[in-house]
């Protein structure tokens, strides 16, 4: 199971949750800005982070930010596979 996480409700996963639907891929998606976010990894083989228009500098402004770092973290520290699209 892969967790999407989005930063932003109007946005949605787009092409990505159709590359997942074509592969039969299982996923999850996560409204981060509504701090509707998996608490651990622990379930999941992948993770995907939405982007959006808020910096990662602005961490006070939007506080979901923290956790999403947090499961980037985690992730890393999981040797789930990196990639950027």
């Amino acid at each position: 199971m892969i967790a999407i996480v989005k930063n932003v409700k109007s946005e949605g996963p787009g092409s990505i949750e159709n590359f997942l639907k074509k592969n039969k891929l299982l996923y999850k998606v996560f409204e981060a800005e509504d701090g509707i976010i998996p608490s651990t990894l622990e379930d999941y083989t992948g993770l995907i982070i939405m982007g959006g228009p808020m910096g990662v500098y602005e961490m006070d402004i939007y506080p979901h930010l923290k956790i999403v770092s947090r499961l980037i973290r985690e992730a890393i520290n999981r040797d789930f596979e990196l990639a950027t699209i």
